[in-house]
């Protein structure tokens, strides 16, 4: 994926990161960091990065998408080789296993997960991100929750008002759903992980500053085995 982005912007004439960073919506170090190699960029990273070369975003979905499931291939023996040593119950909580309601950090998911389908969040009817939401895959544990990670925008906005942030998800064959909000506490939210079994999952994330909703956003469905 890292030699793609560094191709894709040597085509686009290798503009400065400094100024992809204006047309992309990311620091410039975030989109270095993208290109270099050393870890694999999100997808909401690897879209932005090509709208901001001028390439049409659809397509490096598809790149993204089948550079995540080689990831999947090369990581699984080394993640279930540690999920049957269970190494993940020294954590300072007692387990949990792993079934529908479970905390993903309890229940071990949290360390072999990947970012599976991210989508960004804006306030209602205003042109301004706040953050993320990810819905977050265990292929090991066959078992996916979602996140919501705040931009700085959102951190100015929890300095002089009170923030919760409503996070759910569901599964569609059997409409089951798990919920959760809480406080804004200017760190990764998540919720409770379904298992990913019974077809396809939506997750979505409410924000409410003083109590009133400003923004409300639900994910596309997402398959995963």
């Amino acid at each position: 994926m890292a030699a793609r982005l560094r191709d894709l912007r040597l085509g686009a004439g290798q503009p400065t990161y400094r100024r992809l960073s204006r047309q992309a919506g990311y620091s410039a170090a975030t989109l270095a960091r993208a290109a270099s190699g050393h870890s694999m960029p999100t997808l909401e990273v690897t879209l932005a990065f090509a709208r901001a070369c001028g390439a049409d975003p659809e397509p490096w979905r598809q790149f993204w998408l089948n550079a995540m499931t080689q990831q999947y291939r090369a990581d699984a023996p080394q993640a279930v080789a540690m999920a049957n040593t269970r190494i993940l119950a020294r954590q300072p909580w007692t387990p949990e296993p792993v079934a529908d309601g479970a905390d993903p950090e309890q229940a071990g998911c949290a360390a072999n997960a990947i970012t599976a389908h991210a989508e960004r969040v804006s306030l209602i009817d205003k042109r301004i991100i706040i953050g993320t939401i990810e819905i977050r895959h265990s292929v090991v544990d066959h078992a996916a929750w979602v996140r919501f990670e705040g931009f700085h925008s959102i951190e100015h906005l929890a300095s002089l008002h009170h923030l919760e942030i409503d996070l759910a998800i569901v599964r569609d064959a059997d409409n089951f759903e798990k919920r959760a909000r809480m406080d804004y506490a200017f760190d990764v939210h998540w919720s409770d992980l379904l298992l990913t079994s019974g077809g396809p999952l939506q997750g979505s994330v409410r924000v409410y500053i003083d109590g009133q909703i400003a923004a409300d956003h639900l994910t596309d469905a997402v398959t995963l085995s």
